[in-house]
């Protein structure tokens, strides 16, 4: 089931293994009075159990992807020009979830007057070292409040909304690095003042897609992880490259690229120039997440492997033949960046 509102404005298909909806973590909380939201036992009793375990789970997961792009963002250096202040909180409200999983979500998470949650807290970041948790309530930054009210986005029949979310998330990245951030929270019933200073990372949010489509896509801003290629990979080594190697999307800029250059994606953008130029896209997104990854300490090792499965994956290589390097290909090139990287430690 999908639980979570898509981002809007990904290109069908783009840099992607196979066909997905496209699902971020961003969303917004719409006004209305507190009387019309639905308190937190009448949200339990409306929810299914099955599905409010399928939400905490989850948001265990988001947590790993969380953990795992924290270590990247942070560790990239000059590999990543473009930096961004960092805290290592992800949010999400009810108005993002769709309307069949609202109450669930209300359930599980405990939304508090219309106000962002924290969905998780990277290990070893600003926020996680200051004690913030998931499930915290976020009031205000700074003293500046977040604009939430209770949402009139919680019938069955309202869409799933992600602009609060989103704008909440843009005034995080915006508190300059290494200065202290005061951050307001309500914790179990209980207000709360932390303080932190945030650091400077990698440019580029990462997301989990719910679903179980084995992908991953970048529009330029975020990089995305779908669930079923979360559950695909069979270690957090190589999920740290899978996510690289969406991040290194961004960082390399190529959907402007295909934006500004008329390059054909899809079903048809596998021939002609537009076909090559995605191979070589993918060849140099494979190269750069890999160095992404041995920066961070993850086993770089393993990616001409990983992704020679990968694109020999049932149902995928079809999809994968014109628009990326074919198998053989993509681990030769691989072994020559990971040989690369080996020579660069030795030297260093």
């Amino acid at each position: 089931m999908t639980l979570r509102r898509p981002i809007p404005g990904f290109a069908a298909a783009l840099l992607a293994a196979a066909a997905l909806t496209s699902i971020t973590i961003s969303s917004s909380a719409a006004s209305a009075s507190s009387k019309d939201a639905p308190t937190e036992a009448v949200a339990s009793n409306r929810a299914p159990s099955t599905q409010i375990a399928e939400l905490w789970a989850l948001q265990a997961a988001d947590q790993r992807v969380a953990d795992i792009a924290w270590r990247l963002l942070t560790k990239a250096g000059d590999l990543c020009p473009d930096q961004v202040s960092a805290t290592g909180i992800s949010l999400h409200s009810a108005d993002q979830y769709t309307s069949a999983a609202r109450y669930s979500a209300e359930a599980a998470f405990g939304f508090f007057n219309g106000q962002p949650s924290v969905l998780s807290v990277a290990k070893g970041s600003p926020a996680a070292t200051a004690g913030i948790e998931p499930n915290d309530t976020l009031m205000s930054i700074n003293g500046d409040g977040l604009g939430g009210t209770p949402s009139a986005n919680k019938s069955p029949g309202k869409a799933a909304r992600y602009e609060q979310i989103d704008q909440s998330m843009r005034a995080l990245e915006k508190l300059p690095a290494g200065r202290t951030a005061e951050i307001s929270i309500i914790r179990r019933g209980v207000p709360m003042t932390l303080r932190f200073s945030p650091v400077i990372a990698c440019k580029s949010r990462v997301e989990l897609v719910p679903g179980p489509t084995v992908n991953g896509s970048a529009n330029g801003h975020v990089a995305q992880i779908s669930g079923g290629l979360l559950e695909w990979t069979q270690n957090d080594d190589e999920l740290a490259l899978v996510i690289a190697h969406e991040v290194a999307h961004n960082i390399l800029r190529h959907q402007a690229e295909i934006d500004q250059s008329g390059i054909t994606t899809g079903l048809f953008g596998g021939f002609g120039k537009s076909g090559r130029r995605l191979r070589d896209m993918e060849r140099e997104a494979d190269r750069l997440g890999t160095w992404l990854a041995a920066r961070a300490g993850f086993d770089y090792h393993i990616a001409p492997m990983l992704w020679e499965r990968l694109s020999k994956r049932g149902g995928i290589g079809a999809l994968l033949a014109t628009t990326h390097p074919s198998p053989s290909n993509r681990r030769q090139s691989l072994e020559a960046v990971v040989a690369d990287i080996s020579k660069a430690q030795l030297t260093n």
